[in-house]
């Protein structure tokens, strides 16, 4: 996604941030001028399950935080990360990963807008190894993610009448239940977080 251009102040590097929704890419834009960076970090509004539109062997590195899952045909996109990269360039990303039993129910509760990809452990190692990449460190996000899903369930709750009136009855209550399910399915290690570093190694 577009993310937070204050990353090209705190590394000193310039930045390219795409995404499917324009007005994310409109924001982008906006904190980035807002902040005095126009001139290390832009923006474009692309499909990042389609082949970037950048040369081979463009970028440093490349990051992908929480939208993985969101990206139909994952090989192809991780063989799409590796040609962008130099060599020794570096991936972050981050992804949800089955690690235990789910339901049926609780996917679809998981789940209720747009594609989704639940992968089971091990699997984007796999895909890494198959794109060049050398898999430098795994880490897991799980617990930081129960701390965050328990406070969204409470802020919800706190707020209830406004975001009732804000979402409507039935947004309101599949966005509730998203939730909850999320946090429950995270604290009992059924489906966990991780952020994963690797190496462009051919």
């Amino acid at each position: 996604s577009a993310g937070d251009p204050s990353a090209a102040s705190t590394a000193g590097c310039s930045v390219v941030g795409v995404d499917s929704s324009q007005p994310a890419i409109a924001n982008a834009v906006a904190l980035a001028k807002e902040k005095g960076l126009s001139a290390r970090a832009q923006f474009q509004c692309w499909d990042a399950g389609q082949a970037l539109p950048f040369h081979d062997r463009s970028f440093d590195a490349v990051t992908c935080v929480d939208a993985l899952a969101h990206i139909p045909n994952r090989p192809k996109v991780f063989a799409d990360w590796a040609r962008v990269l130099k060599q020794n360039g570096r991936l972050m990303f981050t992804d949800q990963v089955l690690t235990g039993p789910i339901s049926n129910t609780e996917i679809a509760t998981r789940t209720p807008h747009g594609y989704f990809l639940l992968v089971p452990d091990r699997y984007d190692e796999q895909l890494l190894d198959g794109a060049g990449f050398e898999l430098l460190r795994r880490v897991d996000l799980t617990p930081s993610f129960v701390r965050i899903a328990t406070r969204h369930c409470k802020a919800r709750a706190q707020h209830a009448a406004a975001l009732r009136a804000a979402e409507g009855d039935e947004e309101f209550e599949i966005q509730n239940r998203y939730r909850a399910v999320a946090e429950q399915l995270a604290r009992e290690g059924r489906l966990s977080h991780f952020a994963y570093i690797a190496r462009r190694a051919t």
